[in-house]
């Protein structure tokens, strides 16, 4: 509920000595814990609220880099914070997503990672 009483979060009490604990989530921690059980969490990772608007456009994505760009069409000036997260992956077909959070999806792109030589 919305109490967090869906969430199974580490007892404070259990910490390990090195101050680590054990997730039995695995994966599940966060919003995909949300989203594989359809939660609606009050206030998603990026949901801050502004008094201008911002449209997303011009997603490319190459094997290196993701561009895109961010123009203020509100009234007021305004800004936006992005962050980028990248990672290690296996050679085949991905789609990429750039939006103000995991479930305010703006722009998508896929991206062929090809098999190395």
């Amino acid at each position: 509920g919305s109490d967090g009483s869906h969430c199974r979060c580490p007892d404070p009490k259990a910490l390990q000595p090195n101050g680590s604990s054990t997730y039995s989530e695995r994966l599940l921690v966060g919003f995909r814990f949300f989203d594989a059980h359809a939660l609606a969490p009050a206030f998603p990772f990026g949901a801050g609220l502004s008094y201008t608007t911002i449209a997303w456009s011009g997603l490319v994505v190459t094997q290196t880099s993701a561009h895109f760009t961010l123009t203020n069409t509100g009234k007021v000036d305004g800004a936006e914070d992005v962050a980028s997260h990248g990672w290690t992956v296996v050679p085949g077909l991905f789609e990429v997503r750039v939006g103000a959070s995991s479930r305010d999806i703006k722009l998508s792109a896929t991206l062929q990672v090809p098999t190395s030589e």
